[in-house]
Parts: C-alpha cells; sequence; structure tokens
C-alpha cells in the first residue's frame, strides 16, 4: 500500500510539470497558436483538458492560468494583429481577459468532471468534461474580450450589433477546439487505464469494482 501510493504520489506532480513545459513549448511554436484573421486557433487547452480531467480542478485551474499567461505574451508576437489590437488599448485589460478565463475554464472541466464521475460512467465523465474545456475556453474568452473591449473600434467593427459581433468572433476555428478536446481529452485517460491494465490487471480490476 505504501509503495502505490508513493507510486501515485510521485506520477500527479511529474505529469502536472511535463504539462506545463509542453504548454510554454507549443506557445512558443507554431503548434501552440495557429493565426487567423480575426483570432487563433490554438490547441493549448487540450493540455488543460487533460490535466484537469486526470488531476481535478486546482490542476486545471493552474494549468489555465499557465496558459492565460502564455497568451498574454503572444499578444506582443508584432504579426499576431489581433492580440496587438487590444495590447495598445489596454495592457492591464489584456492581461485579465488572457489569464481568468483560462483558469476558470480549467477550473470548470475539473469540476465538471469530479461532479460527472459521481452520478455516470467514467467514460461518459471525460466527454463531457472534456468538450466543456473546449467550449468553456471558447465562451468565457469572448464574454471577457466583450465585457473588456466592446466599445473599441475593432470591436465595433466586427457587426453591427452583439449577436453579429459573437458570429464573426465565434468562427470553424472555435468548432475545431470544441472537436480536439473531446476527442483527444477522452482517449488519453482511455489510453492510460489500458496501460495501466497492461502493467497492473489486478489493481485496475480492484479500482473499476
Amino acid at each position: 500500500m505504501k509503495s502505490k501510493l508513493t507510486g501515485e504520489g510521485k506520477e500527479k506532480p511529474i505529469a502536472i510539470a511535463v504539462l506545463t513545459v509542453l504548454i510554454v513549448i507549443m506557445s512558443l511554436t507554431p503548434l501552440g497558436y495557429l493565426k487567423m484573421p480575426h483570432a487563433s486557433i490554438t490547441f493549448l487547452p487540450l493540455l488543460v483538458v487533460i490535466g484537469a480531467v486526470q488531476y481535478g480542478p486546482m490542476c486545471g485551474f493552474y494549468l489555465g492560468t499557465v496558459f492565460g499567461i502564455s497568451s498574454f505574451i503572444h499578444c506582443f508576437d508584432p504579426s499576431y494583429t489581433f492580440g496587438q489590437t487590444f495590447i495598445h488599448i489596454s495592457p492591464f485589460l489584456s492581461l485579465l481577459v488572457c489569464i481568468i478565463p483560462r483558469a476558470l475554464m480549467g477550473l470548470s472541466c475539473g469540476l465538471i468532471h469530479k461532479l460527472f464521475s459521481r452520478n455516470t460512467s467514467q467514460i461518459f465523465a471525460n466527454i463531457i468534461s472534456s468538450f466543456s474545456g473546449g467550449f468553456l475556453n471558447t465562451v468565457f474568452f469572448v464574454a471577457a474580450l466583450l465585457l473588456a473591449f466592446y466599445s473599441s473600434d475593432y470591436i465595433q467593427n466586427l457587426g453591427s450589433n452583439p449577436t453579429r459581433i459573437i458570429r464573426t468572433l465565434i468562427t470553424y476555428n472555435a468548432y475545431i477546439e470544441w472537436l480536439a478536446c473531446t476527442v483527444i481529452g477522452t482517449l488519453v485517460p482511455c489510453i492510460k487505464t489500458r496501460l495501466k491494465q497492461k502493467n497492473n490487471p489486478d489493481e485496475v480490476e480492484a479500482e473499476l469494482i
């Protein structure tokens, strides 16, 4: 029992450290942010979702914060017109818009997984929480962006009313992120369970019972 607890205790901080490093590395390469006209496709929420589903709400909150900080730093890239626009309007508001929605997304994803794990099958909990990660990342970010910069010329030029502005901001880039989070966020726990079952079949069977 002592050996098992020690192994599990070591796994979590190592995994979180790896996810943190991956977020930092991806944020510095095109893999992290694929630039689009009005926004960018980012696959960093995937790493936040994986951490939140596997290691709980606080891990999701932490990784979401790291993601948000990387997003804020990304805004200083001269080639990223979308981020540059809001940095020039207000660096402080840009910081809040980048970090708070991502931190809340990670926290919410972990809480949703925790809730559904109690009342449904593990696979269903993984699907719902993984989808919620990508979906809430979009919802929280767009909501924060509009709250902070709705009166700016850039936002006003996106549409004649809030509905049209939101439709302009949420396009296929968001749908790709939702799909990626759902599929990969669901597969990772399944793969981890299969590997664990292969190495320790008796232990996994006991956990399932």
